[in-house]
């Protein structure tokens, strides 16, 4: 009988190849062996186009053009799991150079962003294709690695289907002008918003119950509000003209507690405060801005955190820890200043 020594298949961080979207992940999508390999997987045959004078804020993406009929294929490139933001650079791309097929690739597809191109799909004619890759690295011990492409999100009937005819001179498709792509483009694109912003919602509502179920289950002395479909939750901090916020920031990222002085109050108790913004800062432990608006008849005393991710669920639990800490820290140092403050203003 036959010996054969077998080795195992190990996946490889991406990162640890790829550091930059911009520049590694999109070089390597440029190479022709690449885009050789990524055709295999969408069944089209790729070629790069040469973009040099060609001017656009997104950096990160490859333009291709399909053998045969000339059309424009547009790739996205993302090194971590989907988000809108990417999305929206895809559909610009599209829109600029009235491209037909667009590609997103990325670590993971969010089950949101897959069915979102899944509902591009469905609405647009088609001419117009959207396609979503998920991008995976192999080795077997020391081996070269090997690429791998997992087709999540195509066309319906894609493999069925044949390449729509293009006449290059006239530059349409299907018999879609270029004005006509562009204004359907853009109707997605507004669509698509729409979906994303009650996506949006529905997760900033549970990102607040979440945090609401973490400070009652750790017997914090902090009361929250009720949880809306919006970027805040209030929070009593013993004065009827102040409140205690705590705020995320879904499309950028960051979270961060307040203080917001509301008008009436604004001028006696603002300035108040901030006579002791040292005293304050040293009961906090943190760096605090305070901003005075008195085009807003208010005042806010703000401390944010920028390396957060409210739209990750993993990070959720770390996300409500700190919470926690802030709020109970902001109200200890404001209630006992807040409660000295006259009640009529």
């Amino acid at each position: 009988m036959i010996q054969f020594d077998f080795g195992r298949l190990e996946q490889v961080e991406l990162r640890t190849v790829w550091v930059s979207e911009d520049n590694d992940f999109a070089s390597w999508m440029a190479r022709s062996e690449s885009l050789a390999m990524l055709g295999e997987a969408l069944n089209l045959e790729l070629e790069l186009e040469n973009m040099d004078g060609w001017v656009t804020p997104y950096r990160g993406g490859v333009v291709c053009r399909e053998r045969g009929n000339g059309s424009y294929v547009v790739i996205e490139n993302q090194l971590e799991h989907t988000d809108q933001s990417h999305l929206g650079q895809l559909l610009a791309y599209a829109a600029d150079l009235k491209a037909v097929t667009m590609v997103w690739v990325a670590a993971q597809f969010t089950q949101e962003d897959r069915n979102t191109l899944n509902w591009l799909n469905e609405i647009t004619r088609d001419s117009i294709n959207f396609f979503g890759l998920e991008v995976e690295l192999w080795r077997i011990a020391d081996s070269p690695l090997a690429p791998k492409f997992h087709l999540v999100s195509k066309p319906n009937g894609w493999r069925e289907r044949a390449a729509p005819e293009k006449d290059i001179a006239s530059d349409t498709v299907a018999g879609a002008t270029p004005e006509k792509m562009e204004d359907q483009l853009q109707l997605v694109e507004n669509d698509l918003q729409k979906e994303y912003q009650l996506v949006e919602n529905e997760l900033q509502k549970e990102y607040w119950q979440s945090l609401r179920h973490y400070l009652e289950s750790s017997g914090s002395f902090i009361r929250p509000g009720t949880p809306r479909s919006q970027n805040w939750m209030n929070f009593d901090v013993g004065h009827w003209r102040l409140r205690m916020t705590a705020f995320n920031n879904m499309r950028e990222g960051g979270i961060g507690v307040q203080l917001i002085i509301r008008e009436g109050d604004a001028d006696v108790s603002y300035h108040t405060l901030y006579q002791q913004r040292g005293e304050i800062g040293s009961e906090i432990g943190d760096a605090l801005e305070w901003r005075e608006l008195p085009e807003h008849k208010q005042g806010q005393v703000m401390l944010r955190r920028y390396n957060a991710d409210p739209t990750n669920r993993a990070q959720w639990a770390e996300q409500h820890t700190w919470f926690k800490e802030k709020l109970e820290a902001f109200d200890r140092a404001f209630r006992p200043r807040i409660t000295t403050f006259n009640a009529d203003g």
